[in-house]
């Protein structure tokens, strides 16, 4: 890596690669192996949910540069692996690993932070962009991320943390299949799949993520990119060893499946003012940024209203 790491970070990733040897023998390929070029980005995917593949695939095959890989960490693995290796080699997705969390050290819950150091020690990108399930990518999602960080701010501070406006939706009626939400083999929970940008095909905007501060809200889709004090992980974009000593004491803490999205933002900051000095950038570290030229599309897939008997 381009930073180097402490000796105790070393050395829990050490103990996390072990761990995960250890996974049992259920079906969880890695499903490539060997790269022809290493990718400038690792989109690591965390779910423990039914459905999910649809919009995570289809979004990232309308993407405007494919200078990435990604890795699925999916608790649901097991049971539907073959159908999304299958699905994403339709798409020619990039897809490098699909695999459970490791075994965890605390508790029995899923996890953000052991799901996401899971996917870490697989990634090869310098950047890690983390996905949750059902989060829908606009098409130059990528181009822009990675614009981010090789020609704007996250150059100068490369420790940066990079976070999206969301737009909530809800499923036109009778597109969501309530049978289909406790189906742990299926890749969607939508009928049909779902294919294009749900806004653009008409899905009706909900509402917007109710914990964006006013200088993200009242200018989401603005071509441009704002340090702000709004930080969310929905989807959210950092370098590999920003992730690696944010998640690394977290995880002996991590028993249930919030604490990573809680305080990611509060704990890099006091590694920029204590652990981060070491790594050069003790003014980057912590700072966050929000690129409101890629307002993410959340579908409500477990927050439906009473009416829709979910």
């Amino acid at each position: 890596r381009n930073h180097p790491l402490d000796l105790s970070t070393v050395f829990l990733f050490s103990l996390c690669l072990h761990a995960l040897c250890l996974v049992d023998g259920r079906q969880s390929p890695i499903v490539d192996e060997e790269c022809s070029a290493t990718p400038t980005l690792s989109v690591i995917y965390i779910t423990k949910r039914p459905g999910g593949y649809d919009v995570l695939f289809e979004s990232l095959a309308q993407q405007t540069v494919q200078d990435y890989e990604l890795i699925s960490i999916d608790d649901l693995s097991h049971q539907r692996n073959v159908a999304a290796v299958e699905y994403a080699a339709k798409l020619k997705i990039p897809l490098k690993a699909i695999i459970p969390s490791k075994p965890k050290l605390r508790g029995k819950r899923f996890g953000q932070c052991n799901a996401i150091n899971t996917g870490l020690m697989l990634a090869v990108g310098e950047f890690i962009t983390v996905v949750q399930d059902n989060i829908w990518l606009p098409s130059h999602f990528l181009e822009r991320t990675l614009s981010f960080f090789t020609r704007g701010p996250g150059v100068e501070h490369r420790d940066a943390l990079l976070s999206y406006p969301e737009r909530r939706v809800a499923p036109p009626p009778g597109r969501l299949q309530h049978d289909l939400m406790n189906e742990s083999s299926t890749l969607s929970i939508f009928a049909p799949r779902v294919e294009e940008d749900p806004i653009r095909a008409g899905w009706e905007i909900g509402t917007f993520n109710s914990t964006m501060t006013e200088d993200i809200f009242s200018r989401v889709g603005q071509d441009v990119v704002v340090a702000t004090e709004w930080f969310e992980c929905a989807a959210c974009t950092a370098s590999w060893e920003l992730y690696a000593a944010l998640n690394g004491l977290d995880e002996v803490l991590d028993a249930g499946d919030d604490a990573q999205e809680a305080n990611v933002k509060d704990r890099a900051a006091l590694l920029g003012e204590h652990r981060w000095r070491a790594l050069q950038d003790p003014l980057g570290a912590g700072m966050a940024y929000c690129d409101l030229g890629v307002p993410l599309v959340l579908i409500d897939h477990h927050q439906f209203a009473v009416t829709d008997e979910t």
